[in-house]
C-alpha cells in the first residue's frame, strides 16, 4: 500500500500536510468519497493494512483447502465447498443439488461480483434464516 506520507501533499484547512491526490486504486475503491472524508479513510485504510493482510492470507490459506458455503442458485441454498486454486486466481465450487448429484462449477475469482458471509451481512443471515 501507498503510505499517505509517500503522496505529494499540500497545506490543510488545519495547516496540516494533505496529500493533493489520492491514489488510484482508492478512488476506485471509494469513488463517492472527496476531501477530508477521503483522507480520513485513506488514513485508516493504511492503518489497517497489516491486520487485513494477515486476515486474507489466514483466508486464503482456509480457502485452497476448502470451506463450507452454501450455493445460492436461482433463490434455492445448496450445501456446498469452496476452494481457490493455487494461484488464486479461480474459485471453484463443489455442491450437491437436491436429487444428490455432486456439480463442479469453476470460475476466475475476477468474476465473481458477490460472496455473502453471514457474520457481515444481515441479508445473508435473512436469506439463511439466522
Amino acid at each position: 500500500l501507498m503510505r499517505l506520507n509517500s503522496l505529494p501533499s499540500h497545506e490543510g484547512r488545519d495547516g496540516s500536510d494533505l496529500p493533493a491526490s489520492l491514489p488510484d486504486w482508492f478512488k476506485a475503491l471509494a469513488p463517492g468519497l472527496e476531501g477530508w472524508e477521503a483522507l480520513q479513510a485513506l488514513a485508516a485504510w493504511e492503518q489497517s493494512a497489516e491486520e487485513l493482510q494477515r486476515q486474507t492470507l489466514r483466508f486464503a490459506i482456509q480457502a485452497r483447502a476448502g470451506l463450507l458455503c452454501r450455493l445460492i442458485d436461482k433463490g434455492i441454498g445448496y450445501p456446498a465447498t469452496f476452494s481457490f486454486d493455487a494461484s488464486l486466481s479461480r474459485i471453484i465450487v463443489e455442491d450437491k443439488k437436491s436429487d444428490g448429484r455432486l456439480r463442479c462449477q469453476e470460475t476466475a475469482l475476477a468474476q465473481v461480483r458477490n460472496l455473502w458471509v453471514c457474520a457481515d451481512s444481515e441479508l445473508a443471515r435473512r436469506f439463511h434464516g439466522l
